[in-house]
């Protein structure tokens, strides 16, 4: 029996094709936040905002480098408080990878909105009972990741969200997966997990036995390789339905 359905977040539930800012851009202003909050605690000796921002951005990708090969997932507010260590910034009790992230004031990158279908797939799954869930492998902790699902109507509809940043490994890893049927109180074949990676999403929501559906981007140019395959595939989530009428015989009448 369908008991719920877990969703990854960016490029499944959110279009990250139609940001109007590029990342690197959209993130050195926010790093300007930071340095901005830092310089309140030290008057004499002002935080080099040029070298925080090459050192952060360094961090930033030999941790993700680091991460692919490891699984471990990196942390947003850990790589801050990294370089303004090697910078040998003075330590402050008000300085902490928590109090970071709050001035880094994370608001989604300009453009990025959900998918059309994307509310009212959800509000058509819970109003049949069933649960909903959300991983992601953003490196950014949960608590900041839901005002991007708040501003877009889609907050009010998961029962468990849960971010790589805050478990410590990243998808296809099987702790994050168990972590959500956990928090769910569901077994791995009674959930459907939804993503568009077919090495993150596909590889570890079937390693721990879940029905695993790729939603394809259109313009995403995917190699099917070692043998992974989708058990179905979807380019709008609207299609899950049919989906469901298939495999899960009676998934409507849960409400």
């Amino acid at each position: 029996m369908l008991k719920a359905v877990i969703f990854d977040m960016d490029d499944t539930l959110l279009n990250w094709n139609e940001r109007t800012e590029n990342w690197s851009a959209y993130h050195r202003i926010h790093l300007k936040y930071v340095a901005d909050y830092i310089n309140t605690f030290f008057s004499a000796h002002q935080l080099d905002f040029e070298a925080f921002f090459q050192v952060s951005n360094d961090l930033i990708h030999q941790t993700w480098q680091h991460a692919l090969q490891t699984l471990e997932a990196p942390h947003l507010g850990h790589i801050l408080q990294q370089a303004l260590d090697m910078l040998c910034i003075e330590k402050h009790p008000q300085i902490t990878p928590d109090t970071l992230i709050d001035a880094y004031q994370w608001r989604g990158v300009p453009g990025v909105k959900a998918f059309p279908e994307s509310v009212e797939v959800l509000n058509t799954l819970k109003s049949h009972g069933l649960k909903i869930g959300l991983v992601t492998n953003a490196f950014q902790p949960m608590r900041i990741r839901t005002y991007e699902l708040e501003v877009n109507g889609l907050l009010p509809f998961f029962d468990s969200m849960i971010s790589a940043a805050d478990v410590g490994v990243l998808k296809p890893h099987k702790r994050i997966f168990e972590q959500a049927l956990e928090e769910l109180n569901i077994e791995a074949n009674e959930a459907v997990f939804v993503g568009d990676s077919l090495e993150a999403d596909i590889v570890g929501a079937q390693n721990v036995g879940m029905f695993a559906i790729l939603r394809r981007i259109e313009d995403k140019v995917l190699s099917y390789q070692n043998g992974i395959r989708p058990n179905a595939e979807i380019t709008s989530l609207d299609q899950l339905f049919e989906i469901f009428d298939t495999h899960y015989d009676g998934w409507k009448n849960q409400s």
